[in-house]
């Protein structure tokens, strides 16, 4: 499970950015993950998942030629034998093909994967955001510059309440330090969000997709609404939760940092530590 929120902008001022970014990683704190690295022979940068048959997945990736992608997972019940799905965001960065034609490819095999939200973009494309849901039904949206957002709910245009209310903080966070000259700022109040561990409720869209997992018992049900109606989201009884906060700021130079927040392991439920990783880096090709 992920949470995600985005700003792009096809022709940012000169001390402005073309990409900000900001995502959060739920997930089993036990999970084996190698943190942020160049991969596939620079090719891309980003984590990676080292679960047995799931390994060089991910959550999240750019290219080095300014390709990104993210994966976020729909809060539903899961098939054994489904494929992997941190694929998709790998082979799209590695791979010579389009946003749009991407997104045209994995709808027509959607139904081989778990329930996901897959969006990408290419910031030589005018920054297009491409999107492909698969719940039940698959379904594709192209969206323009702007700001953007993403949850593990099951339709993309029914927010959970911590998504609606998450991504006014994080528009108001940009509009007030999304310049080059207040980068530090900037991060800081993202990272900030990102931990956030107000409870947005009620919540009646969440609550419907958690009793749709067949979920039966009235105190289970509100323990997971709770926990799941922040954005930082702390299970420790699964030992699951908020392990990974990333960061990415393009310019309008094809100027990128990387910023990669992530919880060492193995994880102390009641004494969290955290590593801070930083990659710099300029789009190899012109934007």
């Amino acid at each position: 499970m992920c949470l995600l929120f985005l700003y792009v902008n096809d022709d940012p001022d000169e001390n402005g950015y073309r990409l900000v970014l900001a995502n959060n990683r739920d997930e089993l704190w036990d999970r084996p993950t190698d943190p942020v690295n160049y991969r596939d022979d620079n090719k891309w940068v980003g984590g990676a998942d080292l679960e047995p048959g799931r390994e060089g997945g991910t959550w999240l990736g750019m290219s080095t030629n300014g390709k990104v992608a993210i994966l976020l997972n729909i809060l539903s019940s899961q098939r054994l034998d489904a494929k992997g799905r941190g694929s998709l965001v790998r082979d799209f960065l590695t791979q010579d093909i389009s946003a749009e034609e991407y997104t045209k490819k994995i709808a027509e095999s959607a139904s081989q994967y778990n329930p996901f939200h897959l969006l990408t973009f290419d910031l030589r494309d005018k920054c297009h955001v491409h999107s492909v849901t698969f719940c039940e039904k698959t379904t594709t949206r192209k969206s323009t510059s702007g700001y953007h957002g993403s949850d593990n709910g099951r339709d993309l245009e029914r927010p959970w309440k911590k998504r609606e209310e998450g991504q006014k903080k994080f528009s108001n966070i940009v509009k007030n330090y999304g310049t080059i000259d207040q980068k530090d700022q900037l991060v800081e109040n993202i990272i900030n969000l990102l931990n956030d561990k107000s409870c947005h409720l009620p919540d009646e869209t969440l609550k419907e997709q958690i009793i749709k997992t067949g979920r039966t018992d009235p105190s289970i049900i509100a323990d997971s609404i709770k926990a799941r109606s922040s954005v930082f989201v702390y299970i420790p009884t699964i030992r699951y939760g908020t392990r990974t906060n990333t960061v990415i700021l393009v310019d309008k130079g094809g100027n990128c940092e990387y910023v990669e927040r992530t919880l060492q392991t193995p994880v102390d439920s009641e004494n969290f530590q955290w590593e801070t990783k930083k990659l710099q880096f300029k789009l190899t090709d012109d934007l």
